[in-house]
């Protein structure tokens, strides 16, 4: 009876922290190259909480995180996934504030922590690799392709202007050992619908779909 209680007790502590998978991370450390940014951007008051902290200060040999910040909304999300000690976690943060406050003097004021997993790490990188996302390029690198022109009524020929001021964030850092990089886009795909001549705005978005189509709650497999 005994055996059979810490079989069961076993068993449950798989499926409750199945998040948590033994997993080479010299297998992104040693075969991925990045370019570290010159100038590092933390999220300000979002990377100032305790649950989250920044990228920086993390101990992971490898580290991943999407941030999701909407513009009408009190309150986002944080995906970390990081790598130690041979260790894969992946987890999701939502968190609220009030906007009373201007954005830098903001605070955190309640989270939830959702552990994540996606059916294969193995398959999961492989995709990041062939989307390109260990150097994406970011929106700020591609904004001198984001140009379209109209022909007037007298025949001029002008740019035409876009303005897309509420949506989203969608902020993307990556490091591995002492390397960072950061890739910032500004709701891709209502961008995409504008100038559908660029196709890093495309892909932008496929990328944000993948990462929230392929890391579900751990609890579900």
């Amino acid at each position: 009876m005994k055996l059979l209680t810490t079989i069961l007790f076993l068993f449950n502590a798989i499926l409750i922290y199945g998040q948590t998978e033994n997993f080479n991370c010299s297998e992104v450390t040693e075969t991925i190259i990045i370019t570290a940014d010159s100038v590092l951007l933390e999220s300000s008051f979002i990377d100032r909480n305790k649950k989250i902290g920044r990228i920086k200060d993390s101990e992971s040999e490898f580290e991943i995180r999407y941030y999701f910040e909407p513009s009408l909304v009190n309150g986002g999300h944080v995906t970390i996934i990081n790598c130690s000690r041979d260790k894969m976690i992946a987890r999701k943060i939502n968190y609220w504030f009030s906007a009373k406050n201007e954005y830098d003097k903001r605070r955190i004021n309640k989270t939830e922590t959702i552990e994540l997993k996606p059916k294969s790490w193995d398959i999961f990188f492989d995709s990041l690799q062939i989307m390109n996302f260990y150097s994406f390029p970011t929106m700020a690198t591609i904004r001198p392709k984001m140009k379209k022109y109209v022909t007037r009524s007298d025949g001029k020929v002008v740019e035409k202007r876009a303005m897309i001021t509420d949506g989203a964030n969608y902020t993307f850092k990556i490091k591995i050992g002492n390397v960072i990089r950061v890739f910032t886009y500004h709701s891709p795909d209502a961008w995409y619908e504008v100038y559908d001549n660029v196709d890093e705005l495309r892909q932008a978005t496929e990328l944000i779909k993948f990462f929230k189509r392929s890391l579900k709650e751990s609890n579900n497999h």
